[in-house]
């Protein structure tokens, strides 16, 4: 609809305002970080790998199609941990930016020669004290751990709308089965 057909004010929405991206948090059996240095910024900083969501993919998928695609590791979802929403952005959109908690099915890095500049596993404790790190990505981890040590988790229920009956997933806190008891 381009149009507004009904007499008074428009209540079309202007145009899609809003991007979405995801990052993950990916830890190993070691309790190490994986972390990436995108190739193509001004700063070298340190950051959660993930970027933007394609249309109509699930956040988790995104999340670990992007983790396969900067460092070749192999996940599956696990909750999700934050999210941020900015506005402000490119073309003078808003952007709501998705953290995940992937487990890695696989170890070894391959960083993508496009993208990434570099790519580890990193203690936690020096990425929460790394001069190279942002404050929104430390904050990220320091609330992944406390979800875990507090056995918090938010996972996904796939439903179908009420109303369009259109598939969606609806995420909702749960506390782990360890805490429970």
């Amino acid at each position: 609809m381009v149009r507004w057909l009904a007499a008074g004010e428009s209540h079309i929405p202007v145009f899609s305002h809003t991007m979405i991206g995801v990052g993950a948090v990916v830890v190993n059996t070691e309790n190490k970080l994986l972390v990436v240095q995108e190739r193509y910024q001004n700063q070298p900083y340190w950051k959660l790998p993930g970027g933007y969501v394609e249309p109509g993919e699930d956040i988790p998928a995104a999340a670990m199609r992007e983790v396969l695609e900067e460092t070749n590791i192999k996940t599956e979802f696990k909750s999700m941990v934050a999210f941020r929403h900015s506005h402000g952005g490119p073309f003078g959109c808003s952007d709501i930016y998705f953290i995940v908690e992937l487990a890695p099915l696989t170890a070894e890095i391959t960083s993508c020669e496009i993208e990434i500049e570099d790519s580890q596993w990193m203690e936690m404790d020096t990425y929460l004290k790394h001069p190279k790190v942002h404050e929104n990505n430390r904050l990220f981890l320091r609330k992944y751990l406390f979800s875990k040590e507090n056995g918090i988790v938010i996972n996904g229920t796939k439903t179908n709308h009420p109303i369009t009956k259109a598939p969606q997933t609806l995420y909702c806190l749960e506390r782990t089965y360890q805490q429970l008891r």
